[in-house]
């Protein structure tokens, strides 16, 4: 039977609804707005769904922090239970409002998708409107290419420009990690704000273009 090296990038909890996830690599992420995750582990198992699921309890101090974590119900891997619980006893959730210590009850389910390394040409704008600007130049027919390599002209609407090789999709925020990974080569993706600022991401193959002044 196959065996496949999943990272996992984002866990859902369930709160009545369920939040998204990709697999990806090992970064800290907030997922409720006031529970804050670490890094869950490597699963190393069998494939038999598209997914893992596990249900623990855990034991919450008056400050937020988790004291004790129970399994409530198995993933179906022994070993990635053992390890998720690991590094559950180092998540945080709000201080709870009885100001003593509560078992609460999550389920955490990890989608487990194929990583793929991604060659990416990037583009990012100073605000909303430049970026815009520079998606409406692309659909007029103005390459992509143009655009970055222009990107150190003094007037040019183009804040920063690069090309970025073998990138991991699990090291972008959850919801651009999943259009890049939609797009096929050639593509590229709407404005997306992302830290602060405004980005367009294309899709390249195995041959990245060299970046040149003036070219």
């Amino acid at each position: 039977m196959n065996r496949f090296g999943f990272k996992i990038f984002f866990a859902c909890l369930f709160f009545g609804m369920l939040l998204g996830l990709v697999h990806g690599c090992k970064v800290t992420r907030q997922v409720d707005r006031d529970v804050v995750t670490t890094d869950l582990p490597v699963y190393l198992g069998p494939r038999k769904t598209g997914y893992l699921e596990l249900t623990a309890l855990f034991l919450v101090s008056v400050d937020g922090n988790v004291e004790r974590v129970q399994l409530a119900k198995s993933s179906g891997d022994t070993g990635w239970d053992e390890a998720a619980i690991d590094s559950m006893m180092h998540w945080r959730f709000p201080p709870p409002p009885s100001e003593s210590k509560v078992w609460l009850r999550r389920t955490i389910r990890v989608d487990l998708i194929e990583s793929e390394k991604l060659n990416l040409g990037q583009i990012s704008a100073r605000n909303l409107e430049d970026a815009e600007i520079l998606y409406d130049r692309l659909r007029a027919g103005v390459s992509f290419e143009s655009l970055l390599s222009d990107s150190w002209k003094a007037e040019s609407l183009v804040k920063r420009g690069r090309y970025l090789r073998d990138m991991d999709p699990a090291d972008f925020p959850l919801e651009v990690s999943r259009q890049l990974m939609a797009l096929k080569p050639g593509q590229y993706t709407k404005p997306i704000e992302m830290h602060g600022g405004y980005y367009i991401f294309k899709r390249y193959d195995e041959n990245l273009p060299r970046r040149t002044r003036g070219s």
